[in-house]
């Protein structure tokens, strides 16, 4: 007769534990097990294979994995194939043929315990493209920055100059393809620029950069307080500019009020008379531009600061006495300081 008293039971389902572990190399009291596949990237290019290694933690048998396919949206010989196959290692060849949504899944399968599993989805990469069509204009002497983007493929990107060259004073990042630099000489630069993905895969576009020479300055060049209704003359010099275009001028200012930013009398292509404005409630910055008709990109401006209207804030002074020394103070606001009083 059968013993089946609760202490037996118990007895006997700990004895079976202990040749379960013992059987599959593992002790119950070990720690849990787990299968970690990992790849260089969950995506890959077309007709490029795919180095895979399994990682079974706490397998102290050390027997490694056994490898599987299983389709996303593909069956049999159509996912694909695995080479190569190690207790930790397998090489993933895709089919000759696939839509751009085709997708597999590996498993790796321990084992040691069969039931513990590990997998990775790999799908197939969009197409390398460089979606960069065009770059800034630069000019000479002044810091430039222009980025030129891709997508699809195998990230990281490797950009290069394949053909040309880059204006003298610009170099190009090959890891993250930004234009960057000063440019030191006028002139059309054309370059051909290759962009290569991780797989090797590789895509290319042509690029031109125009640097400009020409540069505007401005006189007066300092900021400076005006009174209201206050005009002064203001002349602008353009370098490298063969048809002599000379410059449009322009006023701008955020806090003007209803009396405007000013005006402008005896326009030139060089010159101008800047009118302040008749009014206004506080000291009010303009901005007179200067901006060259050759290239508009070039300009130089010069600021007034319409002073606030004069006002004496003092309203009343300290009593005094007969004998007594005396000292109080008139303060006035607005107006150009420095103040003088009578």
């Amino acid at each position: 007769m059968k013993n089946t008293s609760p202490v037996y039971i118990v007895l006997w389902l700990l004895a079976s534990l202990l040749l379960l572990g013992c059987g599959a190399g593992q002790s119950p009291f070990n720690l849990a097990m787990h299968v970690l596949v990992q790849s260089a990237s969950p995506v890959f290019d077309a007709g490029k294979n795919v180095n895979l290694n399994a990682v079974v933690q706490n397998d102290y048998t050390g027997r490694g994995v056994t490898w599987s396919i299983a389709g996303v949206n593909c069956r049999g010989a159509a996912c694909g194939s695995l080479t190569g196959t190690s207790a930790t290692d397998a090489v993933y060849v895709p089919p000759a043929a696939f839509s751009n949504s085709f997708s597999v899944k590996i498993t790796a399968v321990s084992i040691a315990n069969g039931l513990i599993t590990g997998a990775t989805t790999l799908s197939v990469a969009q197409p390398l493209v460089i979606t960069t069509t065009t770059v800034p204009v630069a000019a000479v002497g002044n810091a430039y920055s222009a980025t030129l983007a891709a997508t699809g493929g195998v990230q990281p990107y490797l950009w290069t100059v394949l053909a040309g060259s880059l204006p003298a004073g610009l170099v190009l990042n090959s890891a993250t393809g930004v234009i960057t630099g000063t440019p030191a000489t006028s002139q059309i630069a054309n370059f051909v620029v290759q962009v290569a993905d991780f797989g090797g895969i590789t895509a290319t576009a042509a690029f031109s950069i125009t640097v400009q020479d020409v540069s505007v300055s401005i006189s007066p060049n300092a900021p400076q307080f005006i009174e209201p209704r206050q005009t002064v003359s203001v002349t602008a010099s353009v370098q490298n500019d063969p048809a002599n275009l000379g410059v449009k001028w322009s006023i701008a200012g955020s806090n003007c009020g209803v009396s405007g930013c000013g005006t402008f009398t005896s326009v030139t292509p060089l010159t101008v008379t800047y009118v302040a404005p008749t009014q206004v409630v506080a000291d009010t910055p303009v901005t007179v531009a200067a901006t060259s008709i050759a290239d508009p990109t070039r300009l130089a401006t010069e600021q007034f600061i319409i002073a606030a209207p004069l006002a004496l804030a003092t309203t009343s002074l300290l009593g005094g006495s007969v004998g007594v020394p005396y000292a109080d103070r008139v303060f006035a606001t607005g107006g150009i300081p420095p103040y003088f009083f009578a």
